[in-house]
C-alpha cells in the first residue's frame, strides 16, 4: 500500500476501515508497533502490516478491544523501531532490520525519543552540579586538600592588608598639610 503523502495513506486506511479520523488509525498502528516506511518519493505499509491491520479492524468489529487483540497476537511489542507482523506460528517476527537510533536518519518518533533522552541526561547532570557545588559551598572543609590550598593563596592576595588607624591619618596630614 502506497501513496505519495503520508495524510493520503491514512485516509486510504480510513476508507478501508471505515473510520473518520486518521487518529483512530494512529492509535491502531502505535498499539500493533507499526510505523509507516517512507522515502523522498513516498510513504507506504507492507503487505503483513496491513494484513495486521485488517485482523484487528475485524477484531473491533465483533465488539473486540484493542488491548486484547494486541494481547493474544502480538505478544512481544517492542520499540526498536521495526514494524511487527503475526506469523503463522502466532509469534511475532520483525519485518525490517532494526533501526538504530543515534545512526538513522530518523522518524520523528525516534528523534523526539533521541532528544527526551538527551534532556534528561543533561538535566541529571546539571542538576547533581548544582547540587554539588552548593555542597562545596557550605562545606569547603570537604574540597580536596589541594583545592582548599588554591582558596588559602588567593584569599591571602585578595584580602587588602589591615592599617593602623594612626598611621593612616599621619600619612595624610603629612600628605596633605
Amino acid at each position: 500500500m502506497e501513496f505519495p503523502t503520508n495524510k493520503q495513506l491514512m485516509q486510504a486506511l480510513c476508507d478501508r476501515y471505515e473510520v473518520k479520523s486518521p487518529t483512530t488509525i494512529v492509535k491502531r498502528m502505535k498499539a500493533l508497533g507499526i510505523k509507516t516506511s517512507k522515502n523522498s518519493e513516498k510513504f507506504w505499509l507492507l503487505e503483513d502490516q496491513v494484513a495486521l491491520l485488517d485482523e484487528l479492524n475485524q477484531h473491533i468489529i465483533e465488539g473486540g478491544r484493542i488491548s486484547d487483540f494486541v494481547e493474544n497476537h502480538c505478544s512481544e511489542i517492542t520499540t526498536t523501531g521495526t514494524a511487527l507482523t503475526k506469523a503463522e506460528s502466532e509469534e511475532v517476527e520483525l519485518t525490517a532490520e532494526p533501526v538504530d537510533v543515534y545512526m538513522s536518519n530518523g522518524s520523528e518518533n525516534q528523534m523526539k525519543n533521541l532528544m527526551a533522552i538527551a534532556q534528561q541526561r543533561a538535566t541529571g547532570v546539571l542538576v547533581a552540579e548544582r547540587a554539588l557545588t552548593a555542597q562545596y559551598l557550605a562545606n569547603p572543609e570537604l574540597l580536596d586538600d589541594q583545592l582548599q590550598e588554591k582558596i588559602s593563596y588567593w584569599e591571602e592576595k585578595c584580602t587588602p592588608a589591615s592599617i593602623d588607624p594612626e598611621d593612616f591619618a599621619r600619612q595624610l596630614l603629612k600628605t596633605y598639610a
